[in-house]
């Protein structure tokens, strides 16, 4: 993605490195004892990248974007999203909590609630 606007493209490079930060993270879960510095360090450089793009965004937060407007349509996208991905977790959890298979997905309050107990 490349635009005219420092703040858009610096605002796009820190989204997608801490988004590469999180999935290097997860994937560290169980991994080959191999991969774990690999992983690691795609954690850590995701993780830096988001801080560096992340700052040079915030201090061109005021500067010209791509934009501007009323982006009240984007937040109803984002919304209609959410309760989509909320609902889909709660058909597998119910799915899953039938003794049917989920294609083994759980969702994170699943997770979170069996490791708790």
């Amino acid at each position: 993605m490349f635009t005219e606007f420092l703040r858009d493209q610096a605002f796009g490079i820190a989204w997608l490195s801490l988004m590469a930060a999180g999935w290097f993270g997860w994937s560290q879960e169980d991994p080959k004892p191999s991969l774990r510095g690999v992983l690691g360090a795609g954690s850590i450089i995701g993780t830096l990248l988001a801080i560096a793009f992340g700052i040079l965004a915030w201090r061109h937060w005021s500067s010209p974007t791509a934009l501007e407007g009323d982006y009240w349509v984007f937040g109803l996208i984002v919304l209609a999203e959410a309760v989509t991905i909320g609902g889909g977790c709660v058909v597998l959890g119910r799915r899953n909590s039938r003794g049917g298979s989920a294609g083994g997905s759980r969702c994170a309050w699943q997770y979170i609630s069996s490791r708790s107990q």
